[in-house]
């Protein structure tokens, strides 16, 4: 598992630190960031979420939204 991980990490980019607890914190990040956009890549190819035109979203503004 140590040498999976030793890959992914390698994977990411460059070594964040010469400290191996700080840079398994970086390659955790930076692991997070890489689902959260497959993630929200297969929420929008799947039709789950989808864009909301800007005319939409002029549609739901009140008077307390504009601002001088």
């Amino acid at each position: 598992m140590k040498k999976i991980w030793k890959l992914w990490c390698m994977s990411l980019g460059e070594k964040a630190s010469d400290d191996s607890h700080e840079a398994d914190m970086v390659a955790i990040m930076r692991t997070i960031v890489v689902l959260v956009n497959f993630f929200t890549c297969f929420f929008i190819i799947s039709g789950v979420l989808r864009p909301v035109s800007y005319t939409h979203l002029r549609a739901h503004e009140t008077v307390l939204d504009i601002v001088c």
